[in-house]
């Protein structure tokens, strides 16, 4: 695959629900995560990430997933045809020397979460078009975490731990910039995904 890191295009979006993709370890090697990706008819699964670096699974809109690619101290995130199986960057702007991670895509927005060295979290909303960056919430000290969800459509959700025990679903609509906090009576919710009319899906525990 190839990896242009100065190039950026618009594209049509194609078709949707063609592939699936996921994360894979092995009981040699636990800690070492790869990406693979085939399509929903079937066939032989092929790897997404390059050569000497870790996966971490992101979303899919059409045919290009947008995934994290990380190791040796750096992690950046890629863009990648699965149709043809070329990667990519993103715009600029997307990337840092900080740490981006666990990204989402849906139509010219991407959702990820940026990591800096002084232990600060932030979810960043990206508009391709406009190349504007949008925090949409900030964590930082021990025990506090960010974990973005997913972008679809007008909306937006990802999980903010205040402690390792105590995590709320937010709700953020694009079009109008309002937040809602899903109701939770002190527990954990997380790993929230959202449909393109606002429903929100997450886990409690």
């Amino acid at each position: 695959a190839q990896d242009d890191k100065d190039t950026w295009t618009l594209q049509t979006r194609p078709p949707t629900g063609e592939f699936i993709a996921w994360q894979q370890n092995s009981r040699q090697s636990p800690s070492h995560y790869d990406l693979f990706a085939r399509r929903l008819g079937g066939g032989a699964g092929f790897k997404v990430n390059a050569a000497g670096t870790k996966g971490a699974n992101g979303g899919i809109d059409g045919t290009v997933l947008l995934y994290q690619q990380y190791g040796k101290g750096k992690s950046d995130l890629k863009l990648f045809d699965l149709a043809d199986r070329t990667r990519r960057s993103p715009p600029r702007g997307v990337n840092t020397k900080q740490w981006e991670y666990w990204p989402s895509m849906s139509a010219d927005h991407l959702l990820f979460g940026r990591l800096n060295p002084k232990g600060v979290r932030r979810i960043i909303l990206f508009d391709v078009a406009s190349r504007d960056a949008t925090s949409l919430a900030k964590v930082k000290g021990s025990g506090t975490f960010l974990a973005p969800g997913q972008v679809n459509g007008d909306y937006a959700v990802w999980s903010k731990c205040a402690t390792k025990r105590r995590c709320k679903v937010v709700l953020y609509r694009i079009s109008d910039g309002t937040q809602t906090t899903i109701p939770n009576p002190g527990r954990r919710d997380h790993a929230p995904s959202v449909t393109p009319d606002g429903v929100v899906y997450f886990a409690r525990s």
